[in-house]
């Protein structure tokens, strides 16, 4: 409890509006005692870093794919026809026409 009070002093010390990557990084040691929670504090948050780094490249990839109509090599999906009045005969049923 000491420790979460510490670093809550340490926060408004530093004047932190927001708690980012860099002040969890330069404050974790006073919310963490111990050197190898801080170590395990650190890899969890590079980890996390990662992976957030590697699903916004994998969103960024998956949408230059869409507006390039898929990924290389691959033909672009086939369009579904919708079904409202675009795709509707106009003569359907109408015996001058002989399409009944």
């Amino acid at each position: 409890m000491s420790e979460t009070l510490d670093w809550a002093k340490a926060l408004l010390m530093l004047n932190a509006e927001k708690l980012d990557e860099d002040t969890l990084n330069r404050t974790v040691n006073v919310l963490l005692k111990q050197e190898q929670d801080i170590l395990r504090a650190r890899r969890a948050l590079e980890m996390d870093r990662r992976r957030a780094e590697s699903d916004a490249e994998e969103e960024r990839q998956r949408q230059l794919e869409e507006e390039a109509g898929g990924p290389p090599g691959r033909k672009p999906p086939r369009r579904q026809k919708r079904r409202d009045h675009r795709f509707d005969d106009p003569f359907q049923g109408d015996p001058r026409f002989g399409r009944n």
